[in-house]
């Protein structure tokens, strides 16, 4: 077996819990030092351009600060050889500034699929879609 692969349940547990879970339900960012290797990218919605696992971690501050109880769950996941896909949803209620935008204590939701590849067992590339409206169409209703 390729040190690469995620192949048993408590591999892809582990996985996603340090690299998706915990940083998004709870603001613990330790577990994406843990599980990210080097040259990580992040690679988002079409136009957005590559980003960082700084981006990453920017990203997730800023969303824990202006929906304190955002909670990520995971529906359903795929691991094959070197990549792990997991399709999610993320809740939460606006509670604080989000990019200008004052606390309006409307709940959001979001959904989408991220596919992750492994090199050595660790993540070097993140890349996701989501098809829910942005944040700012559900925050403003436009």
């Amino acid at each position: 077996m390729s040190t690469n692969q995620v192949s048993t349940p408590h591999q892809v547990s582990t996985l996603l819990q340090r690299f998706a879970l915990d940083p998004w339900n709870t603001g613990d960012l330790d577990g994406l030092d843990e599980t990210t290797g080097e040259g990580y990218v992040l690679r988002g919605e079409p136009g957005q351009g590559d980003g960082t696992l700084q981006d990453l971690k920017d990203t997730i501050a800023t969303y824990r600060s202006a929906f304190p109880d955002l909670t990520m769950t995971v529906e359903e996941t795929i691991a094959q050889d070197e990549r792990l896909a997991y399709r999610w949803t993320m809740r939460g209620t606006h509670r604080g500034d989000f990019e200008g935008i004052a606390p309006t204590g409307r709940a959001v939701t979001f959904r989408g699929i991220t596919i992750v590849h492994l090199c050595d067992g660790e993540v070097v590339e993140d890349r996701y879609e989501s098809s829910s409206p942005s944040t700012q169409q559900q925050l403003t209703g436009s």
